[in-house]
């Protein structure tokens, strides 16, 4: 079914930005060669994607809410109908998110008959008094499109040299090159005639910021490529480490080893984790304070299990 968004609060620069990191987060759900078409209306931009689910355009409209890296007041309304897969099988619905929205991963849905209900994306579907922002005309218009956005299957992601940098990936890249340069100073340093407690307090500022940055930027993990990146990096971390701990004296190593595979250990949890969360709950979970109780007890698993696992694998690989 065709959908129809009108969005307030984006520049058209920014809007495109959002959309291409929608789009590599769900990009294994999209059919090839689906494109998102952008017109500019007088006061908001509209979005006209062909032949996409209720789900899908529900996941866009949140996202577009609530994006990655994009700040400031952004209002929304969605359109489509006569999805017969979906909970509103024959009906025109209009989409929105509620300005009394304080979940952050629902959207609402307002029927013909002027029924609203709070799609969760847990999975529930409850009626609930709202009511749709008003200043809105849903009719798709007759210009040509500002420009167009097209989904293609010959890439993973979809790389734009003016904002790749404020991309997830950008960010990425941004950080795997600092965090080279850090270790080129920490080697130095470590092996310089700095005093062994200063040495000790840099090495575990090191990886444990590693390991704070994987868990910060929980949306990386959520891209085989980048938490591929990642492990990738936590294997070199581990190595290097492992070579460098063991000149230092043996109560230093002891306190300091298990240290250096806290950000593989951290992976190595993150993942089945965050499967194991999805599969109940059926959302992606959160690490932030916007979460609820599920995603605290998940970020508390997280949290712990990475600072005990370490130690136990150490004590392992030691005996």
């Amino acid at each position: 079914m065709e959908g129809l968004i009108n969005v307030k609060g984006y520049s058209e620069k920014y809007l495109k930005l959002a959309i291409r990191q929608w789009i590599d987060l769900y990009f294994e759900s999209l059919d090839n060669e689906k494109t998102f078409n952008l017109f500019q209306l007088e006061d908001s931009i509209q979005i006209r994607i062909d032949n996409i689910s209720n789900q899908l355009l529900f996941f866009l409209i949140n996202y577009l809410k609530y994006p990655v890296d994009i700040k400031g007041p952004i209002e929304i309304l969605g359109y489509t109908g006569r999805d017969e897969t979906s909970d509103f099988k024959g009906q025109d619905i209009l989409i929105y998110v509620s300005s009394d929205d304080t979940e952050y991963d629902n959207v609402y849905v307002v029927t013909e008959n002027n029924i609203h209900f709070k799609i969760d994306f847990g999975g529930g579907i409850k009626k609930v008094n709202s009511s749709i922002p008003e200043f809105f005309k849903l009719t798709p218009v007759s210009t040509s499109p500002i420009d167009s956005i097209i989904v293609s299957k010959k890439a993973s992601f979809y790389f734009d040299k003016k904002q790749f940098f404020k991309t997830i990936e950008g960010r990425f890249t941004i950080i795997s090159l600092v965090l080279f340069i850090l270790l080129i100073f920490h080697f130095l340093y470590i092996n310089g005639d700095s005093d062994m407690l200063e040495k000790e307090r840099a090495t575990w500022f090191l990886y444990a910021g590693v390991s704070i940055w994987f868990f910060i930027d929980n949306e990386m993990l959520k891209k085989d490529i980048l938490y591929l990146g990642c492990f990738a990096i936590a294997i070199v971390l581990m190595v290097y480490g492992g070579d460098f701990v063991n000149n230092f004296p043996k109560t230093i190593t002891e306190k300091l080893g298990p240290f250096t595979l806290m950000p593989l250990t951290f992976l190595m949890l993150q993942w089945p984790l965050r499967r194991i969360y999805k599969g109940l709950f059926k959302k992606e979970p959160k690490t932030d304070r916007d979460g609820g109780v599920t995603d605290f007890i998940y970020s508390m698993a997280l949290t712990f299990g990475s600072i005990i696992l370490p130690f136990v694998l150490y004590g392992l690989i030691n005996k």
